[in-house]
Order: C-alpha cells, then sequence, then structure tokens
C-alpha cells in the first residue's frame, strides 16, 4: 500500500526542492546535488497527483494537529 502523503509533507518537499534549485542557480551544481533534485521532483509530480486528487474529492490529510495555529490558517485558505 502507497504511503499516504499529506499537506505538510507536500510543502515540506517543495521547500527542499526551491532550495536546492536556488543552490544550483549559486553555482552549487555537483552530480550528486543534480540526482537529488531529479529525484525530489520526481516525488513532487507523484506526490502532488495524489495531493491533487485529495482536494478535489475532499479527502485531504493536512498534517497538523487541530489545535495548532498553522491548522487554523491553512483551513481559512
Amino acid at each position: 500500500m502507497k504511503k499516504k502523503y499529506t499537506l505538510k509533507e507536500f510543502y515540506e518537499l517543495e521547500r527542499k526542492i526551491f532550495e536546492l534549485r536556488i543552490s544550483v542557480k549559486k553555482g552549487n551544481f555537483s552530480n550528486e546535488l543534480r540526482e537529488k533534485l531529479t529525484t525530489l521532483e520526481i516525488e513532487y509530480e507523484r506526490i502532488s497527483s495524489q495531493i491533487s486528487w485529495d482536494i478535489e474529492n475532499c479527502n485531504i490529510d493536512y498534517g497538523y494537529e487541530d489545535n495548532n495555529k498553522e491548522l487554523k490558517r491553512v483551513k481559512k485558505i
């Protein structure tokens, strides 16, 4: 059974990819970094599909505790 990703995990992955792209833009472009970025981008596309489906079907898991301020903020959006 596939792991069901939360919206929080999705945003964390998106942030990691963004940070790696900035690092690459600044000239830190080794083969290891290229492989890591490619792997994360593939995972991002896969998770993106699951998150989109969950949102459309009102089945989204935000990944935050109910009493967390962040959950309240995300629910308002």
